[in-house]
């Protein structure tokens, strides 16, 4: 492929910011360029469904603390 194919493909390479094509070109159309590759998810929503659907390894205790401490000191005391 020469550059002469690359600048006249450039020049016939339209692109519209919305999805209102004008008549003009629309009827020369003859196809569209596919997707080159999908658009990948945004982190957030694949890590909330994976939270969603993965086991509960840990739970933090009631005293929201990590440890139970009376029941240490009260071991301890004696």
């Amino acid at each position: 492929m020469g550059r002469k194919s690359v600048r006249t493909r450039m020049q016939r390479l339209h692109l519209f910011p919305d999805e209102d094509i004008p008549e003009e070109i629309l009827k020369d159309l003859v196809e569209e360029l596919p997707q080159p590759r999908r658009v990948p998810k945004g982190w957030t929503s694949t890590l909330k469904k994976k939270q969603r659907f993965s086991p509960r390894v840990w739970a933090p205790p009631e005293n929201g603390k990590g440890r139970k401490l009376q029941q240490e000191a009260e071991c301890c005391v004696k």
